[in-house]
């Protein structure tokens, strides 16, 4: 109001709007305001992928923020191979107050111990000598590495963390992993550190009664500090015989949890980087086409499939663990689409039975009638969902594959009741993603990559 007073007879002069800029200038400075906060709220907060419709803007963002959490850094595990949560967040024995948000992680066998003989030595523990990943990218602030291990059922809080390792991820996120073994670090302050880096061995230095691994995420970069509830990107847990994955999940107490452990063959299918070309003969209803596709990055380093004769464009990304894609554009009846709907979300590593479940944007699967009448409550009330569900299908040998093959489905339902959807193929051998086979009631879909 101040604005619109003040610069009255100014634009009145020059026939303009008087509300243009203070208008401008108010949802700006707003929108400036709301980049400052280190805790964004989930009720009121930017649009990453601007879409140029509110609509499409709302679908994405919600979507988005379920499967990749753009405000956080994308946490790991920092181990190899299946440990179990000894104590989680809330701990009965520590892990209380300002300091409530942490995991202790250790080994256990089939038996469910986690030592053999009688386990009076730090080497009977599995754990131990273990080595120790860092969580995610970030450089070395502070290492602690002086401190002894010590005997069984003594422990030390003279000095309670014990040997450590902090890393800074960005300026507000810190890692910080303790109770390493006595001269196991092998990284220095100031060193750069990927996601995955050994960075030390577990141990039983601190307050550590037997051997195992304390990990904790925190806003400064202190030992000690205050713990931040910060919930892992993603890992595998096992559920008496089965997998299941989590999405920006915190293990409880008493789960066994794993970074998912890559099948080369099913890794290397989906190594899709930019530079590589893709050349599938496709088959519609007794159709013959030929459909070409070339990979690339847009200047926000995203890589892209691109359809060189529909124009159309799949975003996706890939960490080497997981292929997940991103966003479409163009048309919804190309082979490109179809692969799309079918490859949105694959862990690159083979878990027979395992069922793998995620939702789609409304608008990128939604017809055009349904959508439009969905856009008018969609603030307040969505009444369709699309989901997509993918199970490993078959594999010749775990070990040594040649050959597998995914099956995985697209649905949309209209409140409760399925108003579309496909049925999905993939197949991988030794050349990669060698067919893709697309069925519903109408559709007969089957594509095979090019002799050429």
């Amino acid at each position: 109001a101040i604005l619109s007073i003040s610069l009255y007879s100014l634009f009145v002069t020059a026939a303009l709007p008087v509300y243009a800029l203070p208008f401008n200038m108010i949802v700006l400075l707003f929108l400036y305001v709301l980049k400052f906060r280190i805790k964004p709220s989930k009720k009121l907060t930017e649009v990453v992928i601007q879409q140029n419709s509110p609509e499409k803007n709302l679908y994405s963002f919600e979507n988005d923020t379920e499967r990749f959490r753009y405000d956080m850094v994308p946490m790991r595990l920092p181990f190899y191979g299946t440990w179990v949560v000894a104590q989680g967040y809330e701990g009965s024995i520590t892990h209380k107050g300002s300091w409530r948000h942490a995991m202790d992680f250790v080994i256990h066998d089939q038996e469910g111990k986690q030592f053999k003989d009688k386990g009076d030595l730090p080497e009977d523990y599995f754990c131990y000598n273990k080595p120790v990943l860092a969580p995610a990218d970030g450089i070395i602030e502070s290492v602690t590495d002086n401190i002894e291990d010590n005997i069984i059922g003594k422990p030390n809080i003279r000095e309670n963390w014990g040997n450590t390792v902090i890393i800074r991820h960005n300026q507000h996120v810190y890692s910080s992993l303790s109770h390493l073994r006595n001269g196991s670090i092998i990284v220095r302050p100031g060193e750069r550190v990927r996601q995955g880096s050994v960075i030390g061995k577990c141990g039983n230095s601190g307050r550590s009664p037997y051997p195992h691994l304390h990990f904790q995420v925190q806003t400064l970069p202190y030992i000690g500090s205050y713990t931040l509830h910060y919930p892992l990107s993603y890992y595998m847990e096992l559920k008496k015989d089965d997998f299941e994955l989590k999405n920006y999940s915190v293990p409880e107490t008493g789960r066994s949890v794993s970074n998912i452990q890559t099948n080369e063959r099913l890794a290397n299918a989906f190594d899709i980087v930019p530079g590589k070309n893709f050349c599938f003969e496709m088959d519609k209803n007794g159709k013959k086409e030929i459909h070409r596709w070339e990979v690339d990055a847009n200047e926000y380093n995203i890589p892209f499939i691109k359809c060189l004769s529909s124009g159309a464009i799949a975003y996706f990304s890939n960490d080497g663990n997981l292929f997940m894609f991103r966003h479409y554009e163009g048309k919804k009846d190309t082979l490109l689409y179809f692969f799309f709907l079918s490859a949105f979300k694959i862990p690159l590593g083979f878990y027979r039975d395992i069922r793998i479940h995620d939702h789609f944007p409304l608008n990128l699967v939604t017809g055009r009638l349904l959508l439009f009448l969905q856009d008018f409550t969609a603030p307040f009330l969505k009444f369709i969902r699309s989901e997509y569900n993918l199970k490993y299908d078959y594999i010749d040998n775990e070990v040594m594959t040649t050959r597998l093959r995914l099956a995985s489905s697209s649905a949309t339902y209209f409140i409760r009741r399925r108003t579309s959807g496909y049925e999905f193929t993939i197949e991988v051998d030794e050349k990669g993603i060698s067919a893709l086979t697309v069925r519903n009631e109408k559709t007969s879909i089957s594509a095979t990559l090019c002799k050429e």
